[in-house]
C-alpha cells in the first residue's frame, strides 16, 4: 500500500513546527500511532510502544502488520486493505481484535488514513483499547436483560412510553394482555391495543400529556377492556413521569393491575344494599359486620357453619378478633380494623387462622371493607375457608422437599449456573465432589472454589450459552478430595426463560472412569454481524456532502477578506445543501415519516402530463411505450410524491438498460381477494390502482433481488448511484397505504409494481394544505411583502433571527416570539398581525399545532404557516389539516417560502373581497 507522491511542495509558513517538533509532539500524544507501507511499520509512537508491550521501537519497525492481527482474522484484514485503498480521500474507522506483543488480545477502535511518508504513501494508523467499553456495554446489556427478567414476573402490566407515544419497554404482563409479544409491541404506538375502546385510547393518551405537561403523576382509575373471547376486564392503575439529567420529562412509566374481581365485589356490595339479607344469607361465604369494638353484630349462616356454630345468633356479639382467631393472629386483625376504621391503607384481602367452635383450626381468607352500620362505620369482611387449599399448598411444598431429596440421591454430579458461570443449584453428589456444603458453593464460580480447573470449564460454560447448543464433554478431572484422576463425562445444556432466553445453562457430570468413550464435539462461536449497510450509507453521503458545504464555505470567507468574488463558492455550498435536504426527504420517504399531502388523482394524466419530461430526460434512445386502463379509478395519493416515484423508477430503468431500450408503462384497476398471491403477506384484500413500470435491461440476479428496496443498496459503480431511489419509492408507497413488488425474470429485465389506494370520494381540497416545494425542476414564483407583519415563534434563537432577515429581505415586518405564551399575548397587544410562521416543536407543554389553533380560534381570519425539520407527528396526525393553516419543511428555501407566503396572503386578500 505505497505509491509515489505527486504535485508541487507548498511554501512552509515561518511560524510552522519543525519535524523534530512534530515528533516529540507524535510521540506524546495519548493516541497509539504508526505508519506503515507495504504491510511493514515504518513508524510507531510511545503510546503505541506502551499500547502493545513493546520496550524500543526497534521491536516493532520492519516487522509486518499482520502479527498483531489473531490468525483468524488475517481474511478480515486483507479485506480491509482493499476498503481502505478504495477510500483514500478520507478516513477508514472500524473495531478489530489486536495482538500484543506477549500474545494477549485486546479489542481496539482503528482509525486508518492516507499520508506521505518520506518519497512514499503509506497509512497512518490510529488505534484506542476499548476493551473496558466493551466490557461496560455487555454489563449494561446484562442488567437491561435482568431488569426485563424481573420486571416480566412481576403480576402487573408495564410500559415505558416516550414522548412520541412509542413504546419503550413493556413487559410480558403487558404484552399478553393485548394478545401480542415484547418484541412485537416495542417502538408501536397505542393504536395496536387491542380490547380498547378508541375513546378510552384517547383519555389514556390525554393521560399521557398530562404526565408530559406537569412532570406529576396521574391515576388511571378504571380501564376497560374487552377481550376476543368476549370477556371484560377492569383494571386500575399509575402513570408516572421519567425525567432526564435536567430534570426535564423524557417518559413515562405506566403501571397497572387487575382489579376485576375487585370491581365485581364492590359492585356487588352496592347492588346487596337493597337486598342485603337474602343474598347474604343465601351466600356459601362467612360474611359479619363488625362494630368499632370489633364485635359481631352481624353474621349470616354461612359464617356460623364456617366456625362451628348452630346459628348466627349464638356469634352475637362475640369479639372476631379475640374469640374466632387463632392467637398468633390476633394482634394483627385487630391492627387491621383500628387502621382500617381509621381510613388508613391497609390489606383488603389476606389471610389468617380462625378457631372452630371445638377448637380446630382453620385457614380463612378475608376480604374487609369499611361500611356504615345503623349510622356507625362498620367493617365487612366476608370470609372463606381456605383449609382445603392450605393442605394443597402444603402438599405442594412436601413434593417439592421430595423432588430435593430425589435431585440430592442422583448419583451423577448435578448443577446449574447462571450467565456469569456462578452456581444457582447443586445437588449432594457435586457438592460431594467439591468437598462443601451446597451453601457454601451458592453464588461461586469454579476458580473460587477449585482453582486450576477453570480454563477448560469456564470455556465450555461460554461455549453453550453462546451457542444454545448441547455440549457432550470427555475430561480427565482431578478429584479435588481424593487427588486421583478421573475420566469425566460433562453433558451441559442451555438454561432458558420464558421468552426462549438464554440465562445460564443446566449441566450433569458423571465419573466414567473404566469405560470411556470419548467423542468431543467442538463448536464455533457465532460472529459478531458487520456494521450496518444504512449506517455507513448515510455516514458516507452525509461526510461528503458536509465536506464540500464546509469546503466552500471556508473558500467563500477566504475570497470575501480578500475582497474576491465568492459567488461560485456559495452555489457549491447551497447545492451540496440542497442535496443534504433531499437525502433527508429520501431517508423520510423510506422509513414513511414524511408530511403527504394526499388527493384524488387520475394516474392516467399524471403520466401523460409527464411524458414531455420523461421523453426529454431519457434520450432518444429509449422508446416509451404507454398502456394505460380505460376507466381507470382514481388513486388517494400524494401527486408531488407520485410524479417524482414515477421520474424514479423510469430513471432506474433507463440506467440498467444503458441508455437504450424499451421502458412500458402499465396502469390497470385491481380487486384483490384473500388469498391472491400479490397479497400474500403484504397487507389486506381490496381496491388498488396498479401501475406497473418495466424495461428490457439485463434484470437484477436472484440472489440480491431480496435487496433492491434497502437503502444505500445499488448495484451501480461507484459514484453512479446513491441507493436511495427505489427505497423512498418504497417507504412513500407504504405510508400511502399502498404496496410496492419487484420481479426480474431471468434476461427479460425488471418489473416494478406499486398497488395504490383507491379513492373513495373527492376530497374537500380547499381543507388541505399545498405541497412544499421539492424539486429544482419547478422553482416557486417570487413574492415580495408589503409591509405586512408577522409573527415568528421559534424557540431556537439562531434559527428565529435567521427567519426574521430572510423575512425582512422579502419586504415584511416582524415581530418575535420564543414560547407559545409570549406568541399569544403578542398577538393581543399587536392587532395588525396578518400572519403567525411558527415552529411545530415549541417549549412550555403545547407545540406549534395546539397553539395555532388555539390562536385561530381567539383571532378569525389569522393565517397560520407551521414548519419543523421533524415531520413524524405531521406524518401521522391528520388533526392539523384544516383552514388557513398550511405547513413547510425545514430545512426550506427562500423562493419556497416566499411562493407560500404568497398563496396564503393571496387567499387572505380574496377573502376580504
Amino acid at each position: 500500500m505505497s505509491g509515489r507522491g505527486t504535485g508541487g511542495k507548498k511554501k512552509i509558513p515561518e511560524n510552522s513546527p519543525t519535524a523534530d517538533q512534530l515528533r516529540v509532539l507524535i510521540d506524546r500524544a495519548p493516541d497509539a500511532m504508526s505508519v506503515q507501507a507495504d504491510g511493514v511499520y515504518l513508524y510507531v509512537n510511545r503510546s503505541w510502544l506502551d499500547l502493545f508491550g513493546a520496550r524500543s521501537a526497534s521491536e516493532m519497525i520492519g516487522t509486518r502488520v499482520s502479527e498483531r492481527v489473531p490468525a483468524d482474522r488475517h481474511e478480515a484484514l486483507r479485506a480491509r486493505i482493499l476498503e481502505i485503498q478504495e477510500n483514500r480521500s478520507g478516513m477508514v474507522q472500524y473495531e478489530e481484535p489486536l495482538l500484543k506483543m506477549d500474545g494477549t488480545r485486546l479489542e481496539a477502535e482503528i482509525s486508518v488514513t492516507w499520508v506521505e511518508w518520506g518519497d512514499s504513501v503509506g497509512t497512518l494508523a490510529i488505534v484506542r483499547d476499548i476493551s473496558q467499553r466493551n466490557k461496560a456495554l455487555a454489563e449494561v446489556s446484562a442488567a437491561h436483560s435482568l431488569l426485563q427478567t424481573i420486571i416480566d414476573y412481576l403480576p402487573f402490566s408495564i410500559y415505558v412510553k416516550d414522548r412520541q407515544g412509542k413504546y419503550l419497554l413493556v413487559n410480558r404482563g403487558f404484552a399478553e394482555l393485548h394478545q401480542s409479544s415484547v418484541e412485537a409491541m416495542k417502538g408501536k404506538d397505542s393504536g395496536i391495543l387491542l380490547g380498547i375502546r378508541s375513546e378510552t385510547i384517547e383519555e389514556l393518551l390525554e393521560k399521557d400529556r398530562e404526565v408530559f405537561a406537569t412532570g406529576q403523576p396521574v391515576e388511571l382509575p378504571r380501564i376497560v377492556v374487552n377481550t376476543p373471547d368476549g370477556r371484560t376486564i377492569i383494571r386500575r392503575g399509575m402513570k408516572s413521569p421519567i425525567l432526564d439529567g435536567e430534570g426535564r420529562v423524557e417518559a413515562l412509566v405506566g403501571i397497572t393491575e387487575d382489579i376485576t374481581e375487585r370491581v365485581r365485589n364492590e359492585e356487588a356490595l352496592r347492588e346487596s344494599e337493597r337486598r342485603f339479607r337474602n343474598l347474604v344469607e343465601g351466600s356459601i361465604q362467612g360474611v359479619a359486620i363488625l362494630n368499632s369494638q370489633r364485635e359481631i353484630v352481624f353474621a349470616n349462616q354461612a359464617l356460623a357453619d364456617i366456625f362451628g356454630y348452630p346459628d348466627p345468633e349464638s356469634m352475637l356479639p362475640l369479639d372476631l378478633s379475640s374469640a374466632l382467631v387463632a392467637p398468633e393472629d390476633q394482634e394483627r386483625l385487630r391492627e387491621y380494623q383500628k387502621a382500617r376504621l381509621a381510613g388508613d391503607s391497609v390489606p383488603e384481602i389476606y389471610e389468617f387462622r380462625g378457631i372452630r367452635a371445638g377448637g380446630t383450626k382453620i385457614w380463612l381468607e378475608n376480604f374487609s371493607k369499611v361500611v356504615e352500620w345503623q349510622g356507625e362505620p362498620a367493617v365487612q369482611v366476608t370470609l372463606q375457608d381456605i383449609t382445603k387449599r392450605k393442605q394443597a399448598e402444603e402438599e405442594a411444598q412436601a413434593a417439592q422437599r421430595l423432588l430435593r431429596t430425589v435431585f440430592d440421591t442422583i448419583p451423577h454430579r448435578v448443577f446449574v449456573k447462571d450467565r456469569e458461570s456462578r452456581y444457582l443449584m447443586v445437588n449432594q453428589a457435586f457438592a460431594d465432589f467439591i468437598g462443601k456444603a451446597p451453601d457454601e458453593i451458592l453464588g461461586k464460580t469454579l476458580p473460587a472454589l477449585v482453582p486450576g480447573l477453570e480454563g477448560v470449564f469456564i470455556e465450555d460454560d461460554r461455549r453453550v450459552m453462546n451457542s444454545g447448543e448441547k455440549h457432550d464433554q470427555f475430561e480427565a478431572v482431578k478429584n479435588p478430595r481424593s487427588g486421583k484422576m478421573e475420566q469425566t463425562r460433562t453433558i451441559k445444556l442451555p438454561l432458558r426463560d420464558e421468552d426462549g432466553q438464554i440465562i445460564g445453562l443446566v449441566g450433569l457430570a458423571e465419573d466414567i472412569t473404566g469405560h470411556r468413550n470419548i467423542e468431543e464435539q467442538l463448536r464455533q462461536s457465532q460472529k459478531m454481524e458487520a456494521v450496518g449497510q444504512l449506517a455507513g450509507g448515510v455516514a458516507h453521503d452525509f461526510n461528503n456532502l458536509l465536506t464540500i458545504v464546509i469546503g466552500n464555505l471556508e473558500l467563500a470567507r477566504r475570497n470575501i477578506d480578500a475582497g474576491e468574488n465568492s459567488t461560485d463558492n456559495l452555489e457549491r455550498a447551497m447545492e451540496a445543501a440542497n442535496r443534504g435536504a433531499n437525502l433527508t426527504h429520501r431517508l423520510l420517504a423510506f422509513s414513511r415519516r414524511q408530511t403527504l399531502q394526499p388527493d384524488n388523482i387520475d394516474l392516467n394524466e399524471l403520466i401523460e402530463e409527464l411524458m414531455g419530461w420523461l421523453s426529454s430526460t431519457l434520450g432518444e434512445t429509449i422508446e416509451i411505450e404507454l398502456s394505460l386502463a380505460a376507466g381507470l379509478w382514481k388513486s388517494r395519493i400524494d401527486p408531488h410524491q407520485m410524479e417524482l416515484a414515477i421520474m424514479n423508477l423510469a430513471l432506474n430503468a433507463r440506467d440498467a438498460m444503458k441508455g437504450e431500450g424499451q421502458v412500458k408503462l402499465i396502469t390497470a384497476n385491481r380487486s384483490i381477494s384473500q388469498g391472491d398471491p400479490l397479497s400474500a403477506g403484504e397487507g389486506p384484500a381490496g381496491d388498488y390502482v396498479m401501475i406497473s413500470v418495466e424495461d428490457t435491461g439485463t434484470g437484477v440476479d436472484a440472489k440480491i433481488r431480496d435487496r433492491v428496496f434497502e437503502p444505500f443498496f445499488t448495484t451501480k459503480e461507484v459514484g453512479q448511484g446513491s441507493g436511495l431511489g427505489l427505497s423512498m419509492v418504497y417507504g412513500f408507497v407504504h405510508q400511502s397505504g399502498g404496496h410496492i413488488y419487484f420481479d426480474s425474470p431471468q434476461g427479460r429485465g425488471a418489473i416494478v409494481t406499486l398497488l395504490l389506494p383507491r379513492a373513495n370520494s373527492e376530497p374537500a381540497r380547499e381543507n388541505e394544505p399545498a405541497a412544499p416545494q421539492e424539486s429544482d425542476d419547478a422553482k416557486p414564483a417570487a413574492f415580495e411583502g408589503k409591509g405586512e407583519t408577522i409573527l415568528v415563534v421559534e424557540d431556537d434563537g439562531n434559527v428565529r433571527r435567521l427567519a426574521v432577515a430572510v423575512l425582512s429581505t422579502l419586504g415584511f415586518q416582524t415581530v418575535e416570539a420564543q414560547t407559545g405564551m409570549e406568541a399569544m399575548a403578542l398577538l393581543d397587544s399587536h392587532p395588525s398581525i396578518h400572519l403567525m410562521f411558527s415552529d411545530v416543536v415549541l417549549p412550555g407543554g403545547k407545540n406549534g399545532i395546539d397553539i395555532a389553533k388555539e390562536a385561530m380560534g381567539k383571532h378569525p381570519g389569522l393565517k397560520v404557516l407551521l414548519t419543523s425539520g421533524y415531520t413524524e407527528y405531521m406524518a401521522n396526525h391528520a388533526s392539523w389539516r384544516q383552514p388557513g393553516l398550511r405547513f413547510i419543511q425545514k430545512p426550506y428555501r427562500i423562493e419556497d417560502l416566499s411562493a407560500m407566503l404568497g398563496n396564503i396572503l393571496a387567499e387572505e386578500e380574496k377573502s376580504a373581497r
